[in-house]
């Protein structure tokens, strides 16, 4: 081994230019290699942050029944139904399991949401405000007007991708054309809360946020959830 060593060493001062070029050559492509995983790693980090830290969180309960289909990285449920039999006994067990740092009940559907002459599909969800922010973080991500308080009636909260297709500002008029347990249409005015942008464009183009209570008036579905986002 030393002979080796010794020999290896007369033969890199041999010829001092051609081993500083190979050298310089394998630090380079090493650095470069490095570089290369840390913005791939950190591109993930962030891509995987905005996903759970948005609305999808780590966990979604639903009835086993829940008609539901994935569609990328979304549950899609068209109209409501199937609600969550017993909201509080599920709460009660996401409350006594070490680990869990926040969950929030929601009831979601699908629509349109309608501006003077203007018209997009939407996702629609109701929350807890309160709750929602352990989960989710639209709240913090309100550039524009406010996020929606627990006495926001009509209140409604949508994203800035969104409200630049609709040309609405805070303050302006929105009507949400959705449907009701019975597949009837159900129509309803709304006041522009708040607008936010976060990460991912995608998700501020079709997501709106109401008050839970709110849409469970719309939807004739009195205390009913089909959702619970949970994050640990």
């Amino acid at each position: 081994m030393f002979t080796l060593m010794k020999i290896a060493w007369r033969n890199i001062w041999r010829n001092p230019q051609r081993s500083g070029i190979v050298v310089t050559s394998m630090a380079v492509g090493l650095w470069g290699m490095l570089f290369s995983f840390g913005i791939m790693k950190g591109m993930m980090d962030q891509i995987l942050d905005t996903l759970i830290g948005g609305y999808l969180g780590h966990m979604q309960i639903h009835n086993r029944t829940y008609p539901a289909r994935a569609e990328g990285w979304i549950l899609i449920n068209f109209i409501i139904g199937d609600p969550i039999a017993d909201e509080q006994s599920v709460e009660q067990a996401l409350a006594d399991r070490n680990g869990v740092t926040g969950w929030a009940p929601r009831l979601k559907t699908m629509g349109f949401v309608t501006s003077a002459g203007k018209a997009r599909g939407i996702y629609l969800v109701g929350i807890v405000p309160e709750k929602e922010a352990t989960v989710n973080s639209v709240g913090r991500s309100v550039i524009t007007g406010r996020y929606l308080e627990t006495g926001d009636r009509n209140g409604i909260l949508i994203g800035k991708e969104l409200a630049k297709k609709l040309d609405v500002d805070v303050g302006s008029k929105i009507v949400v054309v959705t449907q009701d347990v019975n597949n009837e249409k159900a129509v309803n005015a709304f006041t522009l809360t708040g607008i936010f942008q976060t990460p991912n464009s995608g998700s501020d183009m079709i997501f709106v946020y109401v008050n839970i209570e709110t849409l469970q008036t719309l939807a004739q579905a009195p205390g009913q959830i089909n959702e619970i986002a949970v994050h640990v």
